[in-house]
C-alpha cells in the first residue's frame, strides 16, 4: 500500500513537471507585455518583494540623525535613498539651485537669436499678408488677381 502511494506521488510530480514544460514549450504562456499575468504571478512576486523590503528596510528613520548632524554644524552632506524622502532634504539644509532656471533662460535667448523668422516682415519686397493671387496655369479660363493694393485685375488668361 505504501509502495502504491509513493508511486502515485512520484507520478503526480512527473506529470506536473511535464505539463509545465509542455505549457511553456508549446507557447501557451503569455510573454507579450500586454498579455495578462500568469496565474498567481502577482501573489508570488509580492511575497518575495515584501520579504526583501522587510529585510532591507531601515529599522529607524534617517531624519532625526540628519537633523542632529545639521544642528551640530555639518553642512556638506548628501542623502541617498532607494525611494524619495522629502523630509531629508529639509533636514540636511538642502536648497534648490537657481541654475536650471538661468540655463533655460539663456537657451531660450540663444534660440530666439539664432532662428530665422518664416515670414520676414522687415524686407522691403515682402508682400502684405492679404495679397492673394490666382493663376490660370492649371485651368483654361482666366481667373482674377487681387493685388497688394486690394484692387481686382484681370490677367487675360496669362499665367
Amino acid at each position: 500500500m505504501m509502495k502504491q502511494f509513493i508511486l502515485g506521488f512520484v507520478a503526480a510530480l512527473v506529470l506536473i513537471v511535464v505539463g509545465g514544460y509542455a505549457y511553456l514549450a508549446l507557447g501557451l504562456a503569455p510573454v507579450a507585455t500586454a498579455a495578462p499575468p500568469l496565474p498567481f504571478e502577482k501573489r508570488i512576486t509580492s511575497i518575495a518583494l515584501n520579504a526583501r523590503i522587510d529585510k532591507e528596510a531601515p529599522k529607524s528613520s534617517p531624519i532625526p540623525a540628519s537633523e542632529e548632524a545639521y544642528a551640530a554644524g555639518f553642512r556638506h552632506m548628501d542623502a541617498y535613498s532607494p525611494f524619495p524622502i522629502e523630509e531629508v532634504s529639509e533636514a540636511i539644509g538642502f536648497h534648490r539651485s537657481k541654475l536650471p532656471v538661468i540655463v533655460l533662460a539663456v537657451m531660450r535667448l540663444v534660440w530666439e537669436m539664432t532662428t530665422v523668422p518664416k515670414f520676414p516682415t522687415h524686407h522691403a519686397f515682402a508682400a502684405p499678408a492679404h495679397a492673394v493671387s490666382f493663376s490660370s496655369a492649371t485651368t483654361t479660363s482666366a481667373r482674377p488677381c487681387i493685388g497688394a493694393n486690394g484692387k481686382r485685375s484681370d490677367n487675360g488668361g496669362d499665367p
